[in-house]
């Protein structure tokens, strides 16, 4: 059971969670790791875990092996022993009722085999299957007895601790806390998007800088082909006309859809335009509020509440909209304004930190604290044929290089690069 000297690649353990995709963010990141996993060649053997039940969550259909371990306890036997039924039973299920496409395309990768495994069993199934390292590719990582690599998106909860969802609400600021002082110092590899984010994780955590690896978020395929179908019957089937200012977001308090609500307000006092407002999104528990605000602003015939919508729609969405409106407290990476560039649709968006970086020229940025802010950089795009295009244009080049598969081949270079370390000490090391 031990790693391969010669350099012929290590066996690594993915876990992702694979939630439904009204949760939102963390599902379209998830999925953005799968389609890059599915394009990317490695010397590595890759093994998928997923902290859900894949199955149930998701449609398609499978052409390789998928195997769900998605139990209330962890395997207790040999990993060997367990997986020939559990295939078995799986493929059997995948003929019947369909599984996922994501995972039919990694399927096919003879050296990707997929688990789906409740994340309790982690540690049990490192040992097991003798894996050299494990990529926690969304959030929420583990100390596992072997190396991990760990993925951070914020840390908003030291920075803005004041906001219910990351204090009292949810995952729990002291929640919040006790996992990344856990996790981070133990790192092997830390992933974050940003340079802003690397800065944070260094200060709140002390973390060796060399550890931190600044890896760009790919722009996630939204693949509804909205482009090649009727627009139009999908605005039909939402009551909306062409030119509105969208707003893709779940309800948290952090969204900022009230300082959204007084722009719309002060763009027709001040600026004499009256563009409706289209909100996508999960209510996360403020969603009575915003509506409430909507209605003491005389706004609730301009202002369309959607809920969640499909990929297909939120396309149509992005292309026919008159620019994306994205007020948010929170960075320093935030994934629709990447989703807007690569739809041609002009972005305005908060200046919080992490947001040039990220964003460079292609946005007009604002203080999110100043919705006359926000009111006068919508209405300089709406007033200005020639910005909508430089910006279009500059959007469209900005994301140009953010692929899924460029993501994860920079985690790959990162494996490469700690192989000749993790290749000093044997798998079953930190058991015997």
């Amino acid at each position: 059971m031990s790693t391969q000297a010669g350099g012929g690649g290590m066996r690594v353990g993915v876990v992702l969670d694979l939630a439904d995709s009204s949760v939102g963010g963390g599902h379209t990141f998830a999925n953005s790791v799968l389609d890059g996993l599915s394009q990317t060649e490695t010397r590595h053997s890759l093994f998928l875990f997923s902290k859900g039940n894949l199955l149930q969550q998701m449609g398609g259909s499978v052409s390789g092996p998928l195997i769900d371990l998605h139990a209330r306890t962890a395997p207790s036997s040999p990993v060997s022993e367990r997986l020939r039924p559990a295939m078995r039973s799986l493929v059997q299920r995948a003929q019947l009722e369909g599984a996922v496409s994501a995972a039919r395309r990694i399927a096919q990768s003879h050296r990707i085999l997929g688990y789906v495994i409740p994340q309790a069993a982690i540690e049990r199934a490192a040992r097991d299957l003798s894996l050299d390292v494990v990529w926690f590719a969304d959030q929420v990582s583990e100390v596992t007895s072997v190396p991990f690599f760990a993925t951070v998106w914020d840390l908003e909860h030291r920075r803005q601790p004041y906001f219910p969802e990351v204090s009292v609400s949810g995952w729990r600021w002291e929640a919040r806390e006790e996992h990344y002082s856990r996790t981070l110092p133990r790192a092997a590899r830390i992933f974050t998007g940003t340079r802003a984010g690397k800065d944070e994780i260094v200060h709140y955590y002390r973390v060796n800088p060399a550890n931190v690896v600044v890896n760009p978020f790919a722009v996630p395929a939204l693949n509804g082909g909205a482009e090649g179908k009727d627009a139009s019957a999908i605005l039909a089937a939402y009551g909306l006309s062409t030119g509105f200012l969208l707003y893709p977001a779940q309800f948290w308090p952090h969204k900022n859809h009230v300082g959204l609500l007084r722009a719309l307000r002060i763009l027709e006092s001040e600026h004499g335009l009256r563009p409706d407002l289209v909100l996508t999104g999960s209510d996360k528990g403020n969603g009575d509020y915003v509506r409430s605000v909507i209605s003491e602003l005389g706004l609730t015939d301009r202002v369309h509440i959607l809920g969640f919508v499909p990929a297909t729609d939120l396309e149509a969405l992005y292309r026919e909209a008159s620019l994306l409106a994205f007020p948010t407290f929170f960075g320093p990476d935030n994934i629709p304004p990447l989703e807007a560039f690569a739809l041609g649709c002009p972005v305005v968006a908060s200046d919080v930190p992490g947001a040039r970086e990220q964003l460079g020229d292609a946005a007009l940025l604002f203080n999110p604290a100043r919705p006359d802010e926000l009111a006068a950089q919508i209405a300089a795009i709406l007033g200005s044929a020639d910005l909508r295009d430089r910006l279009v244009e500059r959007g469209r080049g900005a994301v140009a290089s953010r692929t899924p598969r460029n993501y994860v081949e920079a985690v790959m270079r990162a494996l490469d690069e700690f192989e000749p370390i993790r290749r000093n000490w044997r798998n079953d090391y930190a058991y015997t």
